[in-house]
C-alpha cells in the first residue's frame, strides 16, 4: 500500500484575500472604525507602476466597517467579503490618535493572535483623518502601504513593530511610533502604558532611541 501525503485544510490562492493594509480609528460617536486596504488583481496591469490602472480604475480598495468592540467589526468584514481574508501580507497599521489615546493594547493584543499576522508588521500613528490617508494618490507606488513602508526602507522614518511594541509592554513600557503625516515634518509619538502621552520631532526620537 503507497500513502501519500496532502494538506487537507488547503485553501486556493483565488480562495483568499491579501490586504496590505489596515486603519483603525476612533468615531467622534465613540464607535471604532476598521478598514482593510486590499490590490484588486484584475485591475492591476504588468508593467504598469502607477496608481492607476489604464482604464481609470483604481488596482487597490478598502472595506470599512464600525462597531463598539475591535473584535465584532473584524467579523463583520469577514462577512462582508466573498474571501477569506489572509493577514499574512498585511505589512501597515495606521492608528489615529484619537484611538491611539483610548486603547492601543487592545488592538496590538488582538492582531497578534490572528492567524498568520506578522509580528513585523509597521504601526503608524496619524492626527490627520484616516480617511484621508486612505484617499492619498500615489505616483510611482501602486498601493499607499507601499509607499509607507519605503520610508522606513529609506530611513526616513522609525521603524516600529508590532514585535516591538509587544516587547517594550513587558519590559519598559514606553515606546515611539511614528506619526505619520502628508502636509506638516515626520514626528513620533511617545506610547506610555499602551496610551499616546504625546508627539516629539523625529530627530529628538531618534535621540532617545539612541541614548
Amino acid at each position: 500500500m503507497i500513502t501519500l501525503s496532502g494538506c487537507w485544510s488547503s485553501k486556493e490562492l483565488n480562495e483568499r484575500i491579501f490586504p496590505t493594509m489596515m486603519t483603525i480609528d476612533l468615531l467622534e460617536d465613540g464607535n471604532l472604525e476598521v478598514s482593510f486596504g486590499f490590490p484588486i488583481p484584475n485591475r492591476m496591469i504588468p508593467g504598469q507602476t502607477g496608481g492607476s490602472s489604464s482604464g481609470g480604475a483604481e488596482p487597490f480598495t478598502f472595506i470599512s466597517k464600525k462597531g463598539k468592540e475591535l473584535g465584532q467589526v473584524l467579523r463583520d468584514i469577514q462577512l462582508d467579503t466573498s474571501r477569506d481574508i489572509f493577514f499574512g501580507q498585511t505589512r501597515v497599521v495606521v492608528i489615529g490618535s484619537r484611538y491611539a489615546q483610548h486603547d492601543m493594547g487592545t488592538l496590538i493584543d488582538l492582531i497578534s493572535r490572528l492567524p498568520n499576522f506578522q509580528f513585523s508588521t509597521n504601526l503608524f500613528v496619524t492626527k490627520d483623518n484616516v480617511d484621508d490617508i486612505k484617499r492619498t494618490l500615489t505616483v510611482s507606488e501602486r498601493f499607499i502601504s507601499t509607499v509607507l513602508t519605503k520610508l522606513i526602507d529609506d530611513h526616513l522614518t522609525l521603524n516600529t513593530t508590532v514585535k516591538d511594541f509587544l516587547m517594550a509592554s513587558y519590559k519598559t513600557g514606553d515606546i515611539l511610533i511614528p506619526q505619520i503625516s502628508f502636509k506638516n515634518i515626520p514626528k513620533s509619538e511617545v506610547v506610555n502604558s499602551e496610551k499616546i502621552s504625546g508627539p516629539v520631532q523625529t530627530e529628538q526620537s531618534l535621540f532617545q532611541m539612541v541614548k
